[in-house]
């Protein structure tokens, strides 16, 4: 419900911006009513649609998947949430997700993003064929900045994983 979203949302006249409760909006004005603005921005949508459009009368989706793999990463990757993502990355609708978190700036930790991604990766499973091996992979190839013996470690178990034994690894 686009109206309940805007419960502690603040409007910004001179930047004409509208900020929601978790973006800690400073300044603006509070809004007062929220149905019409929420069905202004449901118009809005409807007749320019482009991050989202209406898939059916209400219904509301991403126009492409890699925008919404996109956002979900920056989220993740804003509230620190590595575990999290690891966790929901034994889905393989997750994968991508993964991959993209390590090439944000300044995800997770302001030390080293990628590498406190990726190693969390190559700790999680410790096979060298398993799919943590392959997202690592995938993963530092988007990397800003990834140690050197981290990478050779990568390289180490691709290599050894390589080439697939069997029509069950090349599926896993």
């Amino acid at each position: 419900d686009v109206a309940a979203e805007l419960d502690e949302a603040r409007w910004v006249p001179d930047t004409e911006q509208l900020l929601l409760e978790d973006e800690a909006p400073a300044g603006g004005e509070p809004i007062r009513d929220r149905e019409p603005l929420a069905r202004r921005i449901v118009d809005d949508i409807r007749r320019h649609p482009g991050v989202l459009f209406e898939k059916r009368p209400g219904v509301f989706a991403f126009a492409s998947l890699a925008v919404q793999q996109y956002l979900t990463a920056a989220f993740f990757a804003k509230e620190r949430l590595v575990h999290e993502l690891l966790h929901a990355g034994e889905d393989p609708w997750w994968h991508p997700i993964i991959v993209l978190a390590a090439g944000l700036p300044a995800p997770f930790s302001s030390a080293s993003p990628a590498r406190q991604l990726i190693g969390e990766l190559l700790r999680q499973w410790v096979t060298p064929d398993s799919v943590a091996t392959f997202l690592a992979d995938q993963a530092a190839e988007v990397a800003p900045s990834l140690p050197e013996p981290m990478r050779r470690e990568i390289d180490r178990r691709i290599r050894t994983a390589l080439p697939l034994r069997s029509d069950a690894q090349l599926a896993h």
